[in-house]
């Protein structure tokens, strides 16, 4: 893992959340999440065609044959996704989802890992692992409700 990496890897997860928060606004600016998520996916789908012809060697599209076909549903609950959170951030915020779709991220890329799911490389989850995730599920909490979780009130 190089420096270049990390911090393009850092710069990605900044701009990561950036498109749904934009397609969210789209559909709230003309009141329809479902078709502001349309045209997103629309205009996305221009830009994948633009990105994937310029990669195109010969053979590329032969091989698709031999990727297992449900891993071509990617797209399909990309487009899912992407409506759930054009609707969610109206109603929690962007700062909100952006933590706990963190937290989210994390709990599932444990998994995956732990498992070595879809060629993944293989990482179990150790104690210091879990540690960290509660961590994160700690900093989420205070994050977003601003308080401890489970904190009595003081009287």
């Amino acid at each position: 893992m190089t420096a270049v990496s990390v911090f393009v890897t850092l710069l990605v997860g900044v701009m990561l959340h950036l498109p749904a928060v934009m397609n969210a606004a789209v559909g709230k600016s003309i009141g329809s999440a479902r078709v502001g998520n349309g045209i997103f996916w629309c205009v996305a789908a221009c830009a994948g065609a633009v990105i994937g012809w310029n990669g195109l060697t010969d053979g590329t599209l032969l091989r698709l044959g031999g990727a297992p076909l449900w891993l071509l549903s990617a797209g399909g609950i990309g487009a899912v996704l992407i409506f759930a959170v054009a609707v969610l951030i109206p109603q929690i915020g962007a700062g909100n989802y952006k933590v706990i779709s963190a937290l989210g991220a994390v709990v599932g890329g444990l998994v995956i890992s732990h498992f070595g799911l879809m060629g993944t490389p293989q990482s179990s989850i150790t104690a210091v692992r879990l540690v960290g995730a509660a961590l994160m599920a700690l900093g989420a909490s205070l994050a977003v409700m601003g308080k401890i979780p489970f904190a009595r009130k003081r009287a």
